[in-house]
């Protein structure tokens, strides 16, 4: 988990390379809701339930873990 994820361009890259081996890659400051798996690893941003920024809807993000498997679930809060 981290908390700045640096630049946009190239950051799917930059931070799946930063927390190698890990299954799962959770980042914020962006506000921006990002659920993406890149060479096996998940990029995921919840984006903010309450202070939205440039994001399109508040968001949160749900994670499943278990039995060696991470299921996100990106949630839209009206």
């Amino acid at each position: 988990m981290v908390h700045d994820p640096g630049p946009a361009a190239g950051r799917e890259e930059r931070v799946g390379a930063r927390f190698r081996g890990c299954g799962a890659v959770v980042y914020g400051h962006t506000h921006l809701p990002q659920v993406e798996r890149l060479d096996g690893v998940w990029i995921l941003n919840r984006g903010s339930p309450t202070d939205r920024r440039r994001a399109p809807a508040r968001t949160m993000l749900v994670l499943e873990v278990g039995a060696g498997e991470i299921v996100p679930q990106l949630v839209t809060l009206s």
